[in-house]
């Protein structure tokens, strides 16, 4: 276990490809007990038992193997190298993350994370979570929105920075965003210094990021997300990965290849105008968040061509969701990015209680191997997935099946 997240002094004890996985405990402290889902209150389906489930399976032994593992920690011959990252509260918002943070979302969406369940709950607000009760929308404005108003409450703040009632914002919101955008963040970190090094084998890592973030916009949060961890990373790759940029624009080349069931509105919408970063995503049509993820939303100005959409029918099989990663994977190859950022989603399967795939779970070894033949440095950030009994299953296909494709 590391505070800081640096790998220095350990032995390489296989030529294998092995996978960095990046954890902290401070994931777990964001625990609304309840969420609004299809007008009934129900437990939060983004709960902290995903953490605990993901990671066991990452510490089991392959069959295959006679070597005990310790249940504690990923074993030295397993595939996946354990980072623990054991920062205090107080510790987390160093100011580099903060300059990361505020190259994707604004500085006023950042300070109303930070403050809202202070103000909530001065203004008598329920202990149990901050939630709105209205939206804004600019179809029901008679004038152009001016922006928030001096003094305005936090009933209208939170109205102003939602847009549904998934996001509940307790005292512990904010430290466990901060730490999973960070968390991203080390992982990336870890990825471009074992890209920099002379190194045969595929460079990968692994953020089991808590909450997740591709639907959280510059100033939205919903989907269970409040800080875009995925955007956070693009951009921290472009300005920290060196000299292969893309003439014109003096930026490096990064895909995001966004594989969770529901599109990433929020991903698209931070790069929809950027010719330096390609999102991809496969997702469920008709289905959240709705309004956005159409086949015809392909970038605007610059970046128009660079945001594709792969909208799959409800009821989508193993055998059509493969055909289709493989035509993503296909478009990103001929892209020729420079690194990949993988939103690795697995509420695609089956089972999963809010979703509405035919995916079983031979299918996420075989993702794992069509996005490894990328044979790109990839950071694969966790979004959604909240079928418990197959959750970390499904994870660790997915980096089982990236790994066997390379190095």
């Amino acid at each position: 276990m590391v505070q800081d997240g640096t790998l220095e002094g350990r032995p390489d004890r296989s030529n294998r490809p092995r996978m960095t996985v990046f954890h902290s405990k401070l994931s777990l402290l964001h625990d609304p007990p309840y969420e609004i889902l299809s007008g009934n209150l129900q437990p939060y389906l983004e709960s902290p038992e995903r953490y605990h489930r993901i990671l066991a399976a990452l510490r089991e032994q392959p069959a295959s193997s006679p070597t005990s593992v310790d249940t504690n920690t990923c074993s030295s011959e397993s595939l996946f190298e354990e980072v623990e990252l054991e920062w205090k509260r107080d510790e987390v918002l160093v100011p580099w993350l903060m300059t990361a943070l505020e190259e994707v979302h604004g500085k006023d969406y950042l300070s109303f994370l930070e403050t809202i369940y202070k103000e909530w709950i001065n203004e008598g607000g329920s202990k149990t979570a901050a939630l709105p009760e209205t939206f804004l929308r600019c179809d029901f404005l008679l004038e152009p929105d001016p922006g928030a108003k001096e003094g305005a409450g936090a009933i209208e703040k939170i109205g102003r920075h939602s847009f549904d009632l998934s996001c509940p914002i307790t005292g512990d919101t904010w430290v466990a965003a901060i730490a999973s955008a960070r968390l991203a963040l080390e992982a990336t970190k870890h990825l471009l210094n074992a890209t920099s090094e002379s190194n045969t084998r595929l460079s990968s890592t692994f953020a089991l990021c808590r909450p997740p973030g591709h639907h959280a916009t510059p100033t939205l949060c919903g989907g269970y997300c409040y800080l875009n961890n995925a955007a956070v990373v693009a951009k921290f790759i472009q300005a920290n990965a060196g000299t292969q940029s893309m003439p014109g624009s003096g930026k490096l080349k990064v895909a995001i290849l966004d594989i969770d069931y529901h599109h990433g509105n929020g991903t698209s919408k931070v790069f929809y105008r950027d010719p330096s970063v390609l999102y991809v995503s496969l997702h469920g049509s008709p289905d959240y968040p709705y309004f956005t993820g159409a086949e015809t939303e392909r970038g605007a100005g610059e970046g128009k061509e660079t945001n594709i959409n792969y909208p799959l029918p409800l009821g989508t099989s193993n055998e059509t969701y493969l055909a289709t990663l493989s035509k993503a994977v296909s478009r990103i190859k001929e892209w020729r990015a420079a690194f990949l950022v993988v939103s690795l989603g697995v509420d695609t399967y089956i089972d999963d209680p809010i979703t509405q795939f035919n995916i079983t779970s031979e299918a996420y070894p075989e993702m794992g191997k069509l996005i490894g033949a990328l044979r790109a440095p990839t950071v694969f950030l966790m979004e959604g997935g909240y079928f418990l009994p197959k959750i970390g299953f499904c994870v660790r296909g997915v980096l089982e099946g990236f790994l066997a494709a390379g190095p």
